[in-house]
């Protein structure tokens, strides 16, 4: 059963570097996992997790976590309660509970075992090797399946309103075998309501009594607490032994007193109620369901079970039975050890059409959709009378193997795919709708994570062939999502008992195991905690060592890891003291940084093998200015008043080679008349500055000095040409007097001049005499540096005044008068 049990601040920080938010609201709801396969109906699936998903479960960032040491085996599902007040410590914890073959019962801290956290919160035995009081050996019994020891096997079953845990131990006392119920206080361990009783029972069919008999009755399936009532399983640990058979006994929570009592088989061997550590279903309404193994049916009207699956109703301190089911061919199934018990009894949620179904499958993996109404009896022709019955192609045996999810029922088996079939229509699909890849060892069915109809993920453990934890995309089996074998040297499980189950709550995953219990969950992250964001000057150590620790995901707390090796890289040439750290006895790694002696922003990454890594980010900045060099815009020309193309462009570096920035740089050009925007520029980071420069009204030969106020300096050479030719005029040789046919004594002069009155060379002059008749020794001329152009003039024969004109673009023209005569 998942109960909402109260609110607890929500986590307070997000796992930044991997961009990882674990809460989405300011506080969140805490589960508890109150009996075996999260709730009476046995779906196994937890619908209230919101913290592990498909984003964040990845061997990047989940993981184990840490483990617990326990003196035995442990076959019992893990249970989970939050907020749980422990009374010796006077403090509060979530609570992860756990017992063992060894008859232990252990409560630890389900978040971490750091500190004081590293022992139980409390721990109980029920042996007392002394007075002769052990745990059952194996060899007493002669079949182990894997254990060593008998005494705590079945899930126990928490009732958070009496804040008490129901189990059942048995113990070896001097030769006796006893059964023991037990309620404990879940803060203390302390035995409540009179507690424990031993356990007895005895039925009387047909004027004949049948007794219950300790030795070879094995207490494997999960409890069940429904309306008050505890019922409890008994059958072999996973094997047929001598004189077992399957017993069902119900008690009063709050007394421990005995209401009733079943055996499914009176006075004939095996017949277990035993369904590989599942637990009784029950539907709400004092009706149970579970199924028996291989053992002797006797037909319709008959008191042996043997491989049926059994309705009981619990009043007036009896066990009724209901009604029940058994395949037709249940003799074959008793010959060839293909038991039904081996799988779970599983009531699937209400349906559109109201139909209610209880889904039960066998070793050999044949599927019975049963109507919980009435469970459908037995019928020699054949199993016709049942809705459903589902051959599923499994390639070994099924122990436990279903779960429910999200009208998806999966199916898990030994050596086979576990398999996703969907459930519509009040109906199983005929095949699978997604399944894994192949699986090697014997995983016992699994559970499902998810926010409601979101986020699904199929967890599962496999024992015997690799002891791993398994995730899956729980809406496509096709999708790994993780298993401890992916970084094995961090997350590797230690050996897996037989039948185990892991349970997820809050975040976690818990598995039960042979020695441990192990939690994984979303890994501590590395995490700067000084030094980052430093700036300084290259070349030098930056003042604060950068420091790491590590980082609670799920609360920001730090971790005191001590002795974990942490490993500093550093982007670029820059240098640390201690690139091969080891975290100290608060947790801390440290080193210096010694930035490089190029300018630039440098990261410097933290890691180490299995978590989540820091960054940190430093900035090396320029040194002191050395030198200063102009960058573009040197030995241009421009005409007067006008821009020169470049901009005058100097860079100003340290001595290192690293522009600086920040520094003034004026720019002048010693009056001559040009401008500057700006005057004074600032170098960037790159150490660049530049100006723009308007030349004056005088051509010639600018200097143009940048410089700072350290005393640096460099020298631009700029060329102002003249303007544009803007008059033309007489400069000499007009006037003169020649002869007919005779060249003139002189050139008739121009000069040519820009709107500032200087002289503008290479103007081209076109002289014309306007048809007389006369020629030029050159035509057209082009003025000189001086801005001057000439040429002589040989008139015609005739004599006569003659007017000469000299134009330039289109300037209104100079005129010349030649006399001829």
């Amino acid at each position: 059963m998942i109960r909402a049990l109260g609110f607890r601040q929500a986590l307070r920080a997000c796992a930044a570097l991997i961009g990882l938010c674990l809460g989405g609201s300011s506080v969140l709801a805490q589960i508890g996992v109150l009996t075996q396969h999260y709730d009476n109906s046995r779906t196994g699936q937890n619908t209230q997790e919101t913290i592990l998903t498909p984003a964040n479960v990845n061997p990047t960032v989940f993981g184990k976590l840490f483990t617990q040491t326990l003196d035995g085996q442990m076959p019992a599902q893990p249970l989970y309660v939050p907020n749980v007040f422990i009374p010796a410590l006077n403090s509060t914890h979530d609570v992860v509970y756990a017992v063992t073959m060894h008859d232990s019962v252990y409560a630890f801290d389900a978040d971490n075992n750091q500190g004081s956290n590293a022992s139980p919160l409390w721990q109980v035995s029920f042996i007392d090797p002394a007075n002769g009081i052990t745990s059952v050996p194996q060899s007493d019994l002669g079949c182990s399946v894997g254990y060593t020891e008998f005494g705590i096997q079945g899930t126990p079953v928490i009732d958070t309103t009496l804040n008490a845990m129901f189990l059942v131990a048995v113990t070896k006392e001097n030769g006796s075998y006893v059964h023991r119920l037990h309620a404990l206080d879940l803060g203390s361990g302390a035995e409540l309501f009179g507690g424990p009783v031993v356990m007895s029972a005895s039925v009387e069919i047909n004027g004949e009594t049948y007794t219950f008999i300790d030795k070879y009755q094995q207490q494997r399936p999960g409890l069940l607490l429904q309306g008050g009532t505890i019922y409890v399983g008994f059958g072999s640990p996973g094997c047929n032994i001598e004189t077992e058979n399957g017993w069902v006994m119900a008690y009063a929570e709050n007394t421990l007193q005995q209401v009733g009592a079943f055996d499914a088989s009176p006075n004939v061997k095996a017949s277990a109620v035993w369904l590989s550590g599942g637990g009784i279903a029950g539907d709400g309404q004092g009706n149970i369901y579970f199924s028996t193994g291989d053992g002797l049916f006797d037909g319709p009207g008959g008191t042996h079970f043997g491989d049926s699956v059994l309705e009981l109703s619990q009043g007036d301190s009896v066990l009724n039975l209901v009604s029940s089911f058994t395949p037709y061919n249940q003799k074959y199934f008793q010959e060839h050890d293909l038991d039904v018990s081996s799988g779970l009894v599983q009531l699937l949620p209400e349906q559109p059409d109201g139909s209610n179904f209880v889904l039960a499958i066998d070793k050999n993996g044949t599927a019975y959709l049963l109507n919980q109404n009435n469970l459908g009896g037995y019928d020699v022709a054949g199993d016709f009378q049942i809705p459903q019955e589902l051959d599923v192609p499994v390639l070994g045996q099924v122990h436990a193997g279903l779960t429910y999810w999200n009208n998806n029922i999966y199916i898990a088996a030994y050596d086979t795919p576990v398999m996703a079939y969907s459930f519509a229509n009040d109906q199983i699909s005929l095949q699978p709708t997604s399944q894994t890849g192949a699986i090697k060892g014997h995983p016992q069915g699994g559970i499902v994570s998810a926010n409601g109809t979101q986020n699904g993920i199929f967890w599962f453990v496999i024992c015997v062939e690799g002891n791993n934890l398994y995730a899956y995309n729980a809406n496509n089996l096709a999708t790994e999502y993780y298993d401890s074998s992916m970084v094995a040297s961090r997350d590797k499980l230690g050996e897996m008992v037989h039948f185990g189950m892991p349970v997820v709550a809050n975040g976690k995953v818990y598995v039960n195991g042979t020695t441990e219990l192990a939690v994984f969950g979303l890994l501590p992250t590395l995490v700067p905690v000084a030094g980052n964001n430093q700036s300084g000057a290259v070349g030098t150590t930056v003042p604060v060592a950068l420091e790491v620790d590590f980082q609670d995901s799920y609360n920001g707390n730090p971790i005191a890891m001590a002795g974990v090796p942490v490993t500093f890289t550093a982007s670029g040439k820059g240098s640390l003291s201690n690139p091969h750290a080891v975290t100290n006895s608060s947790g801390i790694a440290s080193t210096n940084y010694t930035l490089p002696k190029i300018a630039g922003t440098y990261t410097i990454t933290a890691s180490s093998s299995g978590y989540p890594s820091a960054t940190f980010t430093e900035t090396a900045t320029a040194g002191t200015p050395a030198s200063m060099s102009i960058t573009s815009g040197n030995k241009q020309s421009a005409p007067v008043s006008s821009p020169l193309p470049l901009a005058p462009t100097v860079t100003v570096k340290d001595g290192d080679g690293n522009g600086v920035g920040g520094i003034s740089v004026a720019f002048s050009d010693g009056g001559l008349g040009g401008s500057f925007a700006p005057a004074s520029a600032t170098t960037n980071s790159s150490g660049v500055a530049s100006t723009s420069y308007t030349t004056g009204t005088q051509p010639g030969t600018v200097y143009i000095t940048a410089s700072t106020a350290g005393g640096l300096s460099d020298i631009f050479t700029e060329t102002v040409l003249a303007g544009a030719p803007s008059s033309i005029a007489v400069y000499s040789g007009n006037d003169q007097k020649v002869k007919p046919g005779k060249t003139t004594g002189s050139q008739l002069r121009v000069i040519v001049e820009d709107q500032y009155g200087n002289p503008v060379p290479k103007a081209s002059v076109t002289y014309s005499d306007g048809g007389a008749g006369g020629s030029f020794s050159s035509n057209p001329v082009l003025t000189g540096v001086k801005g001057e152009a000439g040429a002589f003039y040989t008139p015609p024969q005739q004599e006569g005044t003659i007017t000469v004109t000299a134009t330039s673009s289109d300037l209104p023209p100079a005129v010349f008068t030649v006399n001829v005569n």
